[in-house]
């Protein structure tokens, strides 16, 4: 097998100052494949995938909700956005929750509840999801963009309906 020219080659360089063997890919002007693919994932903002994977399910006690977050997840997987190792991982969480829905509606309509159980239980249902801070935080930082915007733009920049325009 010839050696692959230096300028064909993926330009990666290790930790041991060795550049990587591969041709480089079709997809990328100094990449191999795997180096782009590897590159690309590290650049993906994980606040964006969360919210991109989420939507507007704020809590998972529906099988809806969940089902909405799996079909996310495969167009994530499949759109090379997640690696597979996580979505394999977040997979599992979710046959967990479905696993245990019938327990949740089992204990939310049970009338033979202490007081402290029913007051445990409304805490719970009424306690904010992960889903709802990291929408929360997505705002804020959406706000403190466009403010700094506003401010090295000058009046220009105008605000309408929450997007900026000039």
């Amino acid at each position: 097998m010839p050696k692959a020219n230096s300028q064909n080659r993926c330009q990666q360089i290790n930790a041991h100052g060795r550049q990587c063997r591969s041709l480089r890919g079709a997809d990328h002007p100094s990449l191999c494949s795997y180096h782009a693919r590897e590159e690309s994932q590290k650049n993906n903002n994980p606040l964006a995938l969360a919210v991109d994977l989420l939507g507007p399910i704020h809590d998972f006690r529906t099988g809806v909700s969940i089902n909405h977050v799996l079909g996310k997840l495969l167009v994530l997987l499949a759109t090379d956005r997640i690696p597979m190792r996580n979505a394999a991982v977040l997979a599992y969480v979710c046959q967990l929750l479905l696993q245990s829905l019938p327990h949740v509606k089992r204990e939310r309509f049970l009338d033979e509840d202490t007081p402290e159980e029913k007051k445990a239980l409304k805490q719970i249902r009424n306690a904010p999801s992960i889903a709802t801070e990291a929408t929360k935080l997505a705002d804020r930082v959406f706000k403190m963009t466009l403010g700094a915007l506003e401010r090295t733009e000058g009046p220009a920049l105008v605000k309408s309906n929450g997007a900026a325009t000039t």
